[in-house]
């Protein structure tokens, strides 16, 4: 080590001042970053300078001339925005949670003519950085309304992330609010703005702020919300109450106005209730600070609902209303749900054929708009449903016509509700689904006797137990009803389309009636709804006694009917077994059920006795007879 000076002389050679310059050994060395020089923990994605600075075994720091040389090394947590040539200063950006090594070596430096002197020994410096996530609080604002008369017992929680999950907390001004360790606050004066600043312990400069906000009430608003509810539950109006920013001098809704006492009066208290409003703390709609709640009770009721608040001190009063309906839920009449009412009500009909659908509820014609009213009918797949609404269907039911176009399956979509209005921004609808399946015939699962209404002193058909026929009158007609169900199962809603045909074992004991002249019948809701009979046939007997085989088979679709619906192809079908053959082409499983092929076509026999009074009596008399002695 040695020492000079500089000298510096005016032009006639004195001298003016005189500046000492001393050389030192290197002895270690510090890796600081700025502006923060004594802290060592980072945050991600921030831009830092990183100092080398050099120190003799005195602690003089030794000055960073241009021909020191000096290697340094980042790592992977960071990227070098920019290195001095000496590598005594960088700029880098942290771009990764964890431990950030920087080292650095100096050994050796230049002469003015580029040599290399080495220094030994070498002197080596490394920092660790501990590097963060951004600290932050949220919420970042919180606006209150502050009342000077009732003085609001606010307490606040703040939801700090980032950084070392160990916080420490401060609020200003503290002559209006305190703050715990654990970033509690407890407002105690206002009105005013207040700051809370959460950061990390050992690095309070790596932090986050919040705003808290108390001031008076100016304006309230009913935002824009659902208008129709349905009836039975709790309906919530949302309610916006706002006050002026004191520094910006702008509108800002309240945080949370729970705390305000907030007047609802109601327009029909016979069939609605005030409920408990919205409390502190309490989830609310977006756009608002608080939440009234009411409750229909009757389906098709109306009420205005005016909600104001009065600034204390003051006469002035903020006041609005909104018109609110309640309607029931709309649900399938016919066909019913099985089970869970909220499963969709299914059909299953032919190609051809036709079932009207009826269901209930739905929100009512919206008071003064009448004519935004609508319900509506849409298959999801027109090529194999057409749905059409049935119109002047009395409210509150809402009835379609659905007809099979093609094989398939699909949905058909009820529509019931109100166009958007200047009174009714929200309206409610509702939306329910039947599943259709448009099958083919696979199997007749079923074939009734019904007598004609001819007296009580006639009998009901009635299996005889020895021969294993049906009793029925020689000289009454009695109708034969079919169940048609589909490979699945399903059993066929309509099958007006299909023709059928009847054959006997004797064709002299009976003959096939006309066919029947009332396939449907009225609803008891709606009379102008009616629904289809199962297919039925009326048979004459001709006055014979004796068996008699019918065999009831599915020979193809009606041309007629097809046509007018506007089915221009029928599907394929195959013919029916001939009737009363010894060896039928039918499968069965070893439940007794019928296991489908295409091999055959669908039919179903029945076997049956024609018989007279007497011997229908009989059977009567012995099935008596057997349940007296049981």
């Amino acid at each position: 080590d040695d020492e000079t000076s500089i000298l510096v002389k005016d032009l006639e050679g004195n001298i003016l001042k005189g500046v000492p310059i001393r050389t030192a050994s290197p002895h270690r060395m510090e890796i600081k970053s700025h502006p923060y020089p004594e802290s060592k923990q980072l945050i991600v994605n921030q831009e830092y300078d990183i100092n080398i600075t050099i120190f003799d075994k005195e602690d003089h720091k030794i000055y960073p001339s241009e021909n020191i040389l000096t290697k340094t090394t980042f790592g992977k947590q960071f990227d070098i925005i920019e290195i001095s040539m000496n590598g005594l200063w960088a700029k880098v950006r942290p771009t990764m949670v964890g431990i950030g090594k920087i080292k650095a070596s100096l050994r050796s430096t230049l002469t003015p003519d580029d040599d290399e002197t080495e220094i030994t020994p070498h002197i080596k410096g490394v920092t660790d950085f501990e590097i963060y996530e951004s600290v932050l609080v949220n919420p970042r604002q919180t606006v209150l309304p502050w009342d000077a008369a009732t003085k609001p017992d606010y307490q606040l929680s703040y939801k700090v992330t980032g950084g070392g999950k160990v916080y420490g907390y401060k609020v200003e001004p503290d002559n209006m609010a305190t703050i715990d360790n654990e970033g509690k606050v407890k407002i105690m004066n206002g009105p005013g703005l207040l700051t809370v600043t959460a950061g990390m312990t050992q690095s309070m400069h790596n932090n986050h702020t919040s705003k808290i906000v108390l001031i008076s009430p100016t304006e309230l608003e009913l935002p824009e919300s659902n208008s129709e509810w349905m009836v039975g539950h709790q309906i919530s109006i949302p309610v916006a109450v706002y006050g002026l920013h004191p520094e910006t001098k702008e509108k800002v809704m309240f945080s949370d106005c729970s705390d305000l006492k907030i007047d609802v009066a109601l327009s029909n208290s016979k069939d609605f209730t005030i409920e408990e409003p919205g409390r502190r703390g309490e989830h609310h709609a977006r756009d608002s600070c608080t939440t009234i709640h009411i409750k229909g009770n009757t389906a098709g009721a109306t009420t205005k609902v005016t909600v104001s608040y009065t600034i204390p001190a003051t006469k002035k009063e903020l006041k609005m209303f909104r018109h609110i309906a309640t309607y029931e839920q709309l649900e399938p009449v016919h066909p019913s749900t099985a089970g869970n009412s909220q499963s969709a009500p299914q059909l299953v009909l032919p190609v051809g054929s036709s079932r009207k659908v009826l269901f209930k509820g739905g929100p009512h014609p919206w008071v003064g708009k009448p004519s935004f009213f609508f319900t509506d009918a849409e298959a999801e797949d027109e090529e194999i449903v057409r749905a059409t609404l049935i119109s002047k269907t009395p409210f509150p039911y809402t009835a379609a016509d659905i007809t099979c176009l093609k094989l398939g399956e699909t949905k058909v979509e009820i529509t019931v509700g109100n166009k958007p209005s200047t009174t009714n921004k929200k309206p409610g609808f509702q939306r329910r689904s039947v599943l259709v399946f448009c099958s083919e015939p696979a199997k007749i699962s079923k074939i009734d006797i019904q007598t004609s209404n001819q007296g009580s002193q006639f009998k009901k058909p009635i299996g005889n137990p020895k021969t294993g026929r049906i009793m029925v009158y020689s000289y009454r007609d009695f109708k034969l009803v079919t169940t048609v169900k589909d490979k699945e199962g399903r059993t066929f809603d309509n099958t007006s389309s299909l023709q059928f045909r009847y054959t006997f074992s004797d064709d002299s004991m009976a003959k096939v009636g006309k066919p029947q002249i009332v396939t449907s019948y009225p609803t008891q809701e709606v009379s102008s709804i009616e629904l289809p009979f199962k297919n039925s046939q009326v048979i004459y007997p001709n006055g014979i006694k004796g068996d008699l085989d019918v065999q009831v088979a599915i020979s193809g679709y009606k041309a007629d009917v097809l046509k007018s619906v506007g089915v221009e192809v029928a599907p394929d079908i195959p013919q029916p077994p001939e009737a009363f053959e010894d060896m039928e082409d039918y499968d069965y499983d070893d439940e007794g059920e019928l296991i489908v092929s295409d091999n055959h076509g669908v039919a179903e026999e029945i076997s049956l006795t024609l018989a007279v009074d007497a011997e229908l009596e009989m059977i009567y008399d012995d099935k008596r007879y057997l349940q007296n002695s049981n």
